[in-house]
């Protein structure tokens, strides 16, 4: 990952952890900032369902939509 995109400690294990603190360094911010906190819940309910849908796709063998 670029420097540029890296908000935490170069101590934050590589993995799960560097993600779950690099969020949480972002939604601090937009907190302190009064702003929205990107992604939000909308991004993540589609992020599901395009999972979901690779999933279905997967498990028959064919095409599926998403929707």
């Amino acid at each position: 990952m670029p420097d540029r995109l890296t908000w935490v400690a170069e101590e934050v294990p590589q993995g799960p952890p560097l993600n779950v603190a690099q969020m949480y360094h972002r939604l601090g911010e937009a907190i302190r900032e009064r702003r929205e906190a990107q992604p939000d819940f909308d991004l993540a309910v589609k992020r599901h369902c395009l999972l979901d849908a690779m999933q279905r796709s997967s498990d028959r063998g064919t095409r599926v939509l998403v929707s």
